[in-house]
């Protein structure tokens, strides 16, 4: 019963929030020739029926690259939803507006744009079968401190193309350096939509006076050719 309650939860998330169960941050591009390879695991706060308190669990590989100093793109594919019939990768780009300056922090812009589809699933009737386009802007500003960790904040919206709606973001999270600033651990907390009242929802979300949904995630990255 736990484990379908789960399935039933994770689907829902998917539908309602895609975009929004954990890739690495946009807070700061690569550096020009930098590459980067990341897995970022965790979501959305739920309370799970006999269970406890967690994040939904989700997974996203991702592959980034730098441009110039100011711009750096990538993509990744989400591991978790093709367990549930559904094929999801995104595509991104992040534009740093203003370089950091003393005290004055970074400023950076990321587009991420989301596609999902279940067509391949075969457990499922045609006439259900669907693709879902999702876009993601972050507007984030960061403060690199002794060239190995960063902390940020910011804004974020999310619009589904299908039912477009106002579904902001509180961020803030950070960046940690190590083997060299090769190696890196980011934790990142968001506030999803806390304009929406979830507390007549069928999941049972994690957020202060039950609006909108909080995420938590951890991202663990492998910097390399800078």
């Amino acid at each position: 019963m736990q484990l379908a309650w789960l399935m039933k939860a994770w689907v829902a998330v998917l539908l309602l929030f895609s975009a929004g169960c954990g890739v690495w941050h946009g807070a700061r591009p690569p550096s020009p020739g930098e590459q980067v390879l990341s897995l970022t695991l965790g979501g959305p706060l739920l309370k799970i029926p006999g269970v406890a308190k967690m994040p939904l669990p989700n997974a996203t590989v991702e592959y980034g690259r730098g441009i110039t100093e100011r711009l750096g793109v990538g993509g990744g594919v989400h591991l978790v939803a093709a367990a549930f019939g559904v094929l999801g990768g995104h595509a991104q780009a992040t534009y740093l507006a203003l370089a950091q300056r003393g005290r004055r922090p970074a400023l950076a812009v990321t587009n991420r744009l989301y596609a999902f589809s279940n067509h391949l699933d075969g457990r499922k009737p045609a006439a259900i079968r669907s693709a879902w386009f999702v876009h993601q802007l972050d507007v984030l500003a960061s403060w690199l401190i002794a060239e190995r960790h960063l902390i940020y904040t910011g804004l974020g919206q999310f619009t589904d193309f299908s039912l477009p709606q106002l579904l902001p973001s509180l961020v803030l999270g950070s960046e940690h350096r190590f083997a060299a600033g090769r190696f890196a651990v980011a934790p990142e907390l968001r506030w999803t939509a806390p304009h929406i009242d979830q507390s007549f929802g069928v999941i049972d979300w994690l957020a202060p006076d039950d609006l909108g949904g909080v995420f938590l995630t951890l991202g663990l990255a492998w910097r390399w050719g800078a």
